[in-house]
């Protein structure tokens, strides 16, 4: 068993699960495709440990949670999963539940904005380059 994080470290978990979810809120397929991935991410989010992962969930509790289809819930959760924002540890061989994992993407925010940069402000180094 684990000693409970210190507060430090529960609010840098904090930090990273809101982080996570700001980042699948911005993901725009997600939500033209996907649109019940946002409700999943916030149930896992919610249910996840201070080390960014969750206990075995099943698929209908899910479900019943978002008022959705298991089907459903599959397919969000591998467009999550292709979409690399979270990771699944699986039951199978236990013959319990997946795990799910968060996985928080870096910022990079090492390309400069203004006159000099090439870029112009408000927009992005890589959509800019299509314009």
């Amino acid at each position: 068993m684990t000693a409970p994080p210190k507060d430090d470290q529960r609010r840098q978990h904090a930090r990273n699960m809101f982080a996570w979810e700001d980042q699948v809120a911005k993901d725009s397929w997600l939500g033209e495709h996907r649109p019940h991935a946002g409700l999943i991410v916030i149930l896992l989010r919610k249910k996840m440990n201070h080390e960014g992962e969750t206990g075995p969930i099943d698929h209908r509790w899910i479900g019943q949670q978002i008022g959705c289809s298991v089907r459903t819930v599959q397919r969000s959760l591998n467009a999550l999963v292709d979409r690399e924002h979270v990771e699944v540890i699986s039951g199978k061989s236990t013959g319990i539940g997946n795990r799910y994992r968060a996985k928080v993407k870096q910022k990079s925010n090492s390309q400069p904005v203004g006159s000099d940069s090439g870029v112009r402000p408000g927009t992005t180094p890589e959509s800019d380059q299509y314009t």
